[in-house]
């Protein structure tokens, strides 16, 4: 063995089981902590309800009954875990708010079961809150599945990114 000098080790690269940044976008600090983990999972909830609210009505952002997450046959396969938060001012503790937080992961293969009485969802093309959709599996095939929990703005709520997945 023999020790490296400063250019050899200017040269290594490599990628790690965590990553941890702070970036600023437009204003907004975004802390960010990237996870390589994977979990496989087959789990069922009776119920899951997120984010009551009173906003020309009640209702909840997230109310799925009967939820099976993965299934019987094949199980959820989850990879790549993130956990980000956005602040203003985040360097101003007088004045530092939190904005949203994310969290989920970057790739989710397998399917997601319940009756959605009521998701709350974004997509590319918009944000929805829709309490028509009844029984539904949605297939997962590599794309994210994401928590946001915004606190104020034109989505404000707890919304679920669904990123590619298909709806039956």
């Amino acid at each position: 063995m023999a020790a490296m000098t400063d250019d050899e080790l200017a040269r290594v690269t490599g990628h790690g089981f965590s990553e941890f940044t702070l970036t600023n976008v437009d204003g907004v600090d975004i802390a960010r902590i990237d996870l390589n983990l994977q979990a496989s999972t087959y789990a069922t909830m009776d119920s899951l309800k997120m984010g009551y609210w009173d906003n020309g009505g009640t209702g909840w952002d997230q109310n799925w009954l009967g939820v099976s997450i993965g299934s019987n046959e094949t199980d959820m396969v989850l990879s790549g875990f993130v956990l980000q938060a956005e602040f203003t001012d985040i360097d101003n503790a007088a004045i530092r708010e939190l904005k949203s937080i994310t969290m989920g992961f970057q790739s989710a293969t397998g399917t997601l079961s319940a009756n959605f009485a009521s998701l709350s969802e974004l997509t590319v093309e918009n944000a929805s809150r829709d309490s028509s959709i009844s029984d539904a599996t949605y297939t997962f095939t590599g794309g994210p599945l994401m928590l946001h929990i915004n606190v104020d703005g034109t989505n404000a709520g707890i919304w679920f990114d669904f990123g590619t997945a298909t709806r039956d």
